[in-house]
């Protein structure tokens, strides 16, 4: 039996760091085209979820403030329908009362938009993607009258054991100590150092209540064109994407500040990365979170030399994929777990009026190319339906206003920010992704300079 099963440290930091007014939820959006049919698609959800317990669990206290997920009283996950003309709002959730995930959608002349909303207590964007994906081949079954679907991935949830190891047993980690120790000074800096939100942010603002229009986003897809030229910049200077991505986000948000006459230079900027920590050991769990984070700090007084930037950018991810130091962060919250008083001590540090990232990049890489579905000009068809658009929503926080998720579908690009309208205003955000986007074409243009 899998439950009850309990709560990992980064599960429970992720919990503690929930709040009414910045709930920790991501969202996927999904735009699709062609019929969509409603019944067979509520069937799909009900199939889908079957695959994954962490997304039906709801969690219970036990003793000596331990957390477990349970399924005694298993919830039912609704779809939800919203008016064309009405935008799909999201509210918190409570995971001692429902599950974590949301499934909502409207019609919008002939395409359908699908909103998932994930607590990211119960996963991480990979697993979110592993849901869709059985979301998608069960809706094409059902669709097909098929008594079940054929083409699911098989999955032992029974995984979800392990799913606070990382793949480590106890001697593996012994061994990695004294590799992982270089990670600790990236830890102090983390604590030294003070980032800066993108603007100032009044304390007003950070505690007001959520707005009606949550979640609210712009987004940009790049053409495929303009996609491949990002990928030959890459590989023109020895850099991967997601280097040249950051490198750029550090530059925009440089510019943006410069333009407000923010800071003098010296202040810290901190974007938050999250790192995929699967092994071939998770290869066939379900959804569940096996993530980390990492921290990169610039200065922007150092922003005038962009392949000097783009340099250490790269060194310092090199490092930390090589010596694996994104299991710092959780290894250091489970340290902390097993002091006393840590549920206090993580409430205290959650609840603390400061910045701890200017903002989040989360890169999706190529999300469900490996999905058992036919293609259409790269799209996944799911019975009469084509998925053309995927946009991700990486969770916001008090002082980090805005957060920045990335894919590639279909051979092109997307960037979506998702931003908090209490701290930073509608235009601004447009402007700050418009700033990043236009940096972004002009590196896919040509060499770095």
């Amino acid at each position: 039996m899998l439950f009850p099963l309990p709560l990992v440290p980064f599960e429970e930091y992720m919990l503690i760091d929930d709040r009414p007014t910045h709930p920790m939820s991501f969202f996927l959006k999904l735009t699709l085209s062609g019929n969509c049919d409603s019944e067979s698609l509520r069937a799909a959800l009900s199939i889908a979820l079957q695959r994954h317990p962490l997304l039906l669990a709801t969690i219970e206290k036990g003793k000596k403030d331990s957390l477990y997920w349970t399924n005694v009283e298993r919830k039912d996950v609704e779809l939800k329908w919203f008016p064309f003309n009405d935008p799909i709002r999201a509210e918190p959730i409570d995971l001692f009362s429902e599950c974590g995930m949301r499934l909502s959608a409207r019609r919008l002349e002939s395409k359908t938009e699908l909103e998932l909303q994930f607590h990211h207590s119960c996963c991480d964007a990979i697993g979110a993607l592993q849901f869709i994906e059985d979301l998608l081949v069960a809706y094409a079954a059902a669709v097909e009258n098929a008594p079940e679907p054929t083409l699911f991935r098989s999955i032992d949830e029974y995984d979800l054991r392990d799913r606070g190891r990382f793949g480590l047993s106890q001697w593996k980690l012994i061994k990695m100590l004294p590799t992982l120790t270089v990670g600790l000074l990236g830890a102090l800096q983390f604590l030294m150092r003070q980032p800066v939100s993108i603007e100032p942010i009044e304390i007003e603002a950070a505690t007001a209540e959520l707005p009606h229009s949550f979640p609210t986003s712009h987004g940009q897809q790049f053409s495929d064109s303009e996609t491949a030229g990002l990928l030959a910049a890459a590989r023109d200077v020895g850099a991967t994407v997601n280097d040249l991505l950051v490198r750029d986000l550090f530059l925009a948000l440089g510019e943006f500040r410069k333009a407000r006459k923010l800071g003098d230079g010296s202040e810290w900027l901190r974007i938050s990365i999250p790192m995929n920590l699967r092994t071939q050991h998770f290869k066939r769990s379900s959804a569940a979170n096996v993530v980390s984070m990492v921290f990169l700090d610039r200065r922007p007084q150092s922003f005038d030399d962009g392949l000097s930037l783009l340099n250490t950018i790269g060194h310092e991810m090199q490092e930390i994929k090589r010596k694996r130091l994104g299991l710092i962060f959780p290894l250091m919250l489970q340290f902390m777990r097993s002091l006393p008083g840590a549920v206090t001590r993580l409430q205290q540090m959650s609840e603390k009026q400061v910045c701890n990232a200017t903002t989040v990049l989360s890169n999706l890489g190529k999300p469900l190319r490996d999905v058992p579905l036919p293609r259409s000009d790269e799209k996944i068809v799911a019975g009469e339906m084509t998925l053309e658009r995927i946009e991700f929503l990486p969770p916001v926080r008090p002082y980090t206003s805005a957060a920045l998720g990335v894919s590639t579908y279909a051979g092109r690009l997307d960037i979506s920010i998702h931003y908090d309208s209490r701290a930073i205003t509608a235009a601004n955000a447009r402007e700050l992704l418009e700033v990043y986007v236009e940096r972004l074409r002009n590196t896919a243009k040509q060499i770095l300079q």
